[in-house]
């Protein structure tokens, strides 16, 4: 298994609140720049021959969470498919949150030997199913009353991917990899809308998303059932439904 560390990234720049008296604005990519490195795991099932590596694993990150407050709040909102505005409020505040989940199963196939030449290299194909699910609360509170804009969407992903991997081997128990992959996936979006007491307001959609991966790793393996790495790893996505 192994300990990580990721940080959300990227996203739309919408305008969430204005403050009408300092003119200072809760922005998407301001709470997503307050996204820290989250904490998470990975475990893994390994099946390795002398030309080929099985490998199943699961991702699990903790959860993103920022928030933005502000005085004298407005904010101008979707529902229904109609632009709306809502001031007049003493103080509001914007809460995002983003959760991210990724099992995956992947063939390598080395077309050297993995560890008796200097270099070695392999093609992979792989399958991997990915869930992206995003929160938006934007509370507003008025002199006698309070109100929300909630906004929740959940992605569910599978994907087929192609890559390769590169490795340097300068000695039989140390080794860099440099791994790299693309794929395209199908995505089950949906997204959940709620104005105050208003009913909610769904809407589902499908699209296919690009996935890029890319992975460099230090491993040393000290005996045959032990191997020790570090590494960095980045995931992207196109394509997705996001709450902002």
């Amino acid at each position: 298994g192994d300990f990580a560390y990721f940080r959300r990234e990227q996203g739309e720049n919408h305008v969430l609140l204005t403050d009408l008296a300092s003119g200072a604005r809760c922005k998407t990519r301001s709470l997503i720049s307050k996204f820290g490195f989250e904490p998470g795991f990975k475990v893994a099932a390994t099946y390795t021959t002398d030309h080929s590596v099985w490998d199943l694993s699961y991702l699990w990150i903790d959860t993103w969470k920022s928030k933005c407050p502000r005085s004298n709040p407005a904010m101008i909102f979707l529902f229904h498919g109609n632009a709306e505005l809502l001031d007049g409020a003493d103080k509001g505040v914007a809460k995002y949150s983003s959760s991210f989940h990724n099992c995956e199963l992947n063939y390598y196939r080395y077309v050297s030997p993995r560890h008796g030449d200097y270099f070695s290299a392999a093609y992979l194909l792989g399958l991997r199913y990915m869930t992206l699910r995003e929160s938006l609360d934007i509370s507003l509170t008025f002199p006698t009353d309070k109100t929300s804009y909630k906004v929740h969407t959940s992605n569910r992903i599978p994907a087929a991917q192609v890559g390769g991997l590169i490795a340097w081997n300068p000695t039989p128990r140390l080794t860099w990899d440099l791994i790299g992959m693309v794929g395209m996936g199908f995505d089950w979006g949906d997204q959940k809308t709620r104005f105050g007491n208003v009913s909610d307001y769904k809407k589902t959609g499908f699209s296919t998303p690009l996935v890029v991966e890319g992975v460099i790793r230090l491993g040393y393996q000290p005996a045959s059932f032990i191997n020790l790495h570090i590494a960095y790893q980045f995931i992207y996505l196109n394509g997705v439904i996001l709450a902002p």
